[in-house]
This record gives structure tokens, sequence and C-alpha cells, in this order.
């Protein structure tokens, strides 16, 4: 299979997330908790549009096959977001900063992003199996 798609599928999917929690922090305020959740739709779309692209060059593939792809493509949009959620605390924290924040922040985007991925990546994967059978 092409890697070419995972790592820019996750990519894209990375920075557009980051982008969002960017706009969010800085222009949604009080009303940031309200749309918060919409960043675990938009892994998921991401991941979908994915395994579109995968299915697309490669239709004949087996369950485990497009499931390591959706792995890879969260791994890919982990990595991104990692790095952009500690550069945003680093860069609009007011206060001086603690280094244990960071790891908390650092392990609450691991844990929430790899849960909501891992379950994206086994829905898509069974319903692109499923469906694109022949």
């Amino acid at each position: 299979m092409n890697k070419k798609i995972s790592t820019r599928s996750g990519l894209i999917t990375g920075i557009f997330i980051l982008a969002y929690l960017t706009l969010l922090t800085r222009y949604a305020g009080a009303a940031a908790e309200k749309y918060s959740l919409w960043q675990f739709g938009f892994l998921s779309i991401g991941l979908l549009v994915s395994y579109f692209f995968l299915y697309h060059y490669y239709a004949g593939i087996r369950f485990s096959e497009a499931f390591v792809h959706g792995i890879k493509t969260l791994a890919t949009t982990l990595v991104i977001l990692i790095v952009g959620n500690s550069l945003l605390f680093l860069t609009l924290q007011p206060a001086p900063i603690v280094f244990s924040n960071i790891t908390y922040i650092v392990m609450k985007t691991i844990f929430s992003y790899s849960v909501s991925g891992v379950l994206s990546a086994l829905f898509w994967s069974f319903i692109f199996n499923t469906f694109t059978k022949k």
C-alpha cells in the first residue's frame, strides 16, 4: 500500500484540527466548551477521507490492512497535535510555565486522540470493508 495516503491525510487532518483549536482558543472564549468536542468529529472525518482515498486506489484490501492504514493516519495526526498543542500551551500561557502542566497537556492529547482515533479507525475499517467487498 502507498504510505503517502495515510501521511498526507494525517498531516492535513492534524493541521486542520490545530487551526480549529487555535481559533477556538482565540475567539470563542466562554463558548469554547460547547465546541470543543467537534475536534474529535474532525478527526473521524479525516480518517473517513483517508479511507476513501485508500479504497479508491486499493479496492481489494483486508480489514487488518485497512485498520493499520487508519492507525498510520492517526499516528501522523497525533504527532502534529502533540507538537502543536505543546506550542500553543507555551505561547498562550500567561502565567509562568510549569512543566507538569505541559506533561498533563501532552498526556491528555495522547489519550483522548488515541482513544477517539482507534475507535474511528475500527468503525471506518468495518464500514468500508463491509460495503466495498465485491
